[in-house]
């Protein structure tokens, strides 16, 4: 008895809603189990839905909600965080709520030429699906809304459950429509996606309102909700331009492969979305944990003059961690793929090699993204999200214009490579690094990886793709016992 009494004194510490520490492992917690889930049903999946294209018909999905949900709240959610009466808050949230729900509602009616808008996009399969929209839209947004007010009130616990009921009810929904006799296709994936995300949505919505509905209810004052749209008028006029571009430069590949690959492009954007998604999440979790502390640390380290320092630190590390990972894929990846997903998938692999240099860069990248409001440099971040997409969309429209899958790649590869270098490079000058500083990790931790790489180099030219995957996890661990050894992380 005892015994259980110090275990659940430690857990209650380790997932403490107050301080810092608690907090984000409780988050990073339900994020990891939400993606273990993804990724765990992912090789079920793909076994079920063999077709690329319905592969297709889904990554087009997405990406069109991907980037819709970045300026169907006008980005007034972050001000939810700054007033300190919650009746102001409440405030907030409504007016966030309101126009969501007006964009919903100006989707809803645009669905009655969805055909068109299908035909238009050069994926008219997808006609049906865009009718699931304006639901996929109050899901999501309510639900980011949910999670915000429920981070006021320190409810982790609470937002971490959401996440995995998302990813649980997403793939289990989508695994029972995929089955005989169902076999549902398209509409079983696209409809588990937005299952998931509803369910998630009344979930938190059920809690907020049980433990906050009194101050919702008073907080409901036309007025109120007026003055709060013109105090944070700041974010529809710059974070959300700033976000919409950042979700064009990752989806903007996605909309131009109907443009220059049909009538195949169904099948090619299908790959490109189970490379894309099988690459860049893994690495997007631990760069999203990394990014919820270094924001508190990085303002606490401007006011001491040590900004310097932290992003430094960062950096160091999540090169550390996420070098050879994108290094498994670039070399293993076609293997990986045929055996994770299916011989028929492993042309994905092949794409994740080429899209793997610039989405290890975009992972790096993004945590040290808030150095921009860490130094008040907002209008900068503007600029910088639009020479991201612009170079992005060069690159795709001269690989595009070749007509050659490979070639649109390759292009996208360099131009998005090149973007996240000018980035990269701006925020280690905010920070005050001198950028040899910001390259000497790269070169060390390659430096680890060196014997790895060759025993993974020589077994993928005997041709058999269970011994590649064996000497990927076999230099993945030789690589973490080496690191472990050099640079003592955890001490």
């Amino acid at each position: 008895m005892r015994g259980d009494s110090r275990m659940r004194e430690l857990l209650s510490r380790v997932f403490s809603s107050q301080g810092i520490r608690g907090p984000v492992i409780t988050l990073v917690s339900g994020s990891s189990a939400a993606l273990v889930i993804a990724l765990v049903t992912q090789p079920v999946l793909t076994r079920l839905y063999k077709d690329p294209d319905l592969w297709g018909l889904y990554g087009f999905f997405t990406a069109t909600m991907a980037v819709l949900i970045t300026f169907t709240g006008l980005r007034y959610e972050d001000g939810l965080m700054f007033p300190e009466k919650d009746e102001d808050a409440g405030a907030v949230a409504w007016l966030g709520f309101l126009v969501v729900s007006f964009f919903a509602a100006a989707a809803a009616g645009l669905t009655i030429w969805r055909s068109e808008i299908a035909a238009l996009a050069k994926m008219p399969d997808a006609a049906p699906f865009l009718m699931l929209i304006p639901i996929a839209l109050i899901a999501m947004r309510g639900t980011k809304l949910a999670e915000l007010w429920l981070t006021r009130e320190r409810a982790f616990r609470v937002i971490s459950g959401g996440q995995v009921a998302n990813a649980a009810t997403m793939s289990s929904s989508r695994i029972a429509a995929g089955m005989p006799p169902v076999s549902a296709g398209a509409a079983g994936l696209i409809g588990g996606y937005v299952a998931g995300n509803v369910i998630n949505f009344v979930i938190l919505a059920v809690i907020l309102f049980r433990r906050s509905s009194r101050v919702l209810r008073r907080a409901f004052r036309w007025r109120k909700i007026a003055e709060a749209a013109k105090r944070y008028r700041r974010f529809p006029l710059f974070s959300m331009p700033a976000t919409l571009s950042a979700a064009l430069v990752m989806r903007m590949p996605l909309f131009l492969i109907p443009v220059y690959f049909y009538p195949n492009h169904k099948a090619i954007a299908g790959m490109f979305t189970l490379a894309f998604s099988n690459t860049s999440i893994p690495l997007a979790c631990f760069s999203r944990a990394v990014a919820q502390v270094f924001f508190v640390g990085a303002v606490e380290a401007q006011a001491k003059n040590r900004l310097n320092i932290i992003t430094e630190g960062v950096h160091r590390r999540l090169v550390m961690v996420m070098l050879f990972p994108a290094l498994v894929i670039l070399v293993c990846g076609p293997d990986i793929f045929a055996v994770v997903f299916g011989k028929g998938f492993r042309e994905a692999g092949n794409y994740a090699q080429f899209l793997v240099p610039w989405l290890f860069l975009g992972s790096v990248c993004s945590p040290l993204s808030r150095i921009y409001d860490v130094t008040q440099r907002q209008r900068l971040d503007f600029l910088m999200g639009f020479v991201s997409l612009g170079t992005v969309i060069g690159a795709l429209v001269a690989g595009g214009l070749t007509r050659d899958v490979r070639t649109f790649l390759w292009c996208l590869c360099i131009g998005g490579c090149l973007a996240r270098c000018i980035q990269l490079n701006v925020l280690s000058r905010l920070a005050r690094v001198r950028l040899s500083r910001m390259l000497a990790p790269y070169l060390r931790y390659l430096t680890f990886a060196l014997p790895c790489l060759a025993l993974m180099i020589g077994v993928v030219q005997v041709g058999k793709p269970l011994l590649t995957v064996a000497a990927a996890l076999a230099g993945t661990g030789m690589y973490g016992a080496l690191v472990l050894w050099k640079e003592k992380p955890f001490g």
